[in-house]
């Protein structure tokens, strides 16, 4: 209702809005998922499909490659590595490049400084806020010699697996075990956005243990802890 109130007030449904937008907002009596059904007119206007491709070739431009053609597969992946709703929003987040750094804050407002807080040297971007600052990367480093020995399989760090969950010719389970990781350090950037430090190693295991214990109890909720086992046992067990 609060909804219907905005539009109406502010826009002439008959000349602004879609039919079937003015239709669903007619019907008095619907109130089950309104704001889903509005958002699915919205999303299929003009206008939406050029947002997407902007931020597709924003990501071609940070990673070198394309990457329109893998977007679904690497979206959805949160939601196979993790039921945590949080994790899967961080990354949602991220590929949609909705957090705002300080070059696009800079942008907003001029007297703001462009330069990223940790490294103090380099401008602060996605790509440097999550990879390219010294600081963060030797963190991933750290991570990835971590995994390289529980895991007893070389982990080869990249901004495409780490940042945008491209798992190509990296086999399971060491392909989920990679993102599981990359995200609760992802989570762990987060915050710590406006520190001058990157986050502790030993902050990241903690970290990884609770949302570890979390999908362990969830594994058995639904019969599958010799699963949950055979891929994190020897993780968890090190942690």
């Amino acid at each position: 209702m609060q909804l219907k109130n905005w539009v109406n007030s502010n826009f002439d449904l008959s000349l602004q809005v879609s039919p079937e937008l003015s239709t669903l907002l007619d019907q008095e009596r619907k109130r089950k998922k309104l704001i889903g059904s509005v958002y699915n007119i919205l999303i299929k206007k003009e206008g939406s499909d050029q947002l997407l491709e902007n931020i597709y070739n924003k990501w071609t431009e940070d990673l070198g490659y394309n990457i329109k053609d893998k977007w679904k597969d690497c979206l959805t992946l949160s939601y196979k590595i993790t039921t945590n709703e949080n994790l899967r929003l961080i990354q949602f987040k991220l590929m949609t490049r909705i957090y705002y750094t300080r070059d696009k804050i800079k942008k907003i407002d001029k007297g703001q400084s462009g330069i990223c807080l940790k490294c103090n040297q380099h401008t602060d971007s996605l790509m440097h806020a999550f990879w390219n600052c010294e600081k963060i990367k030797k963190k991933w480093e750290d991570i990835g010699r971590w995994l390289s020995i529980h895991t007893d399989k070389k982990v080869v760090i990249t901004p495409k697996t780490r940042i945008f969950q491209d798992i190509e010719g990296i086999r399971y389970p060491t392909s989920w075990q990679i993102l599981f990781c990359s995200l609760i350090f992802k989570k762990l950037i987060l915050q710590h956005w406006k520190n001058k430090e990157a986050p502790a190693f030993e902050k990241w295991k903690s970290l990884m243990k609770y949302y570890l214990s979390i999908e362990k109890a969830m594994s058995e909720d639904q019969n599958k802890k010799k699963q949950f086992d055979s891929q994190w046992s020897s993780i968890y067990n090190a942690l």
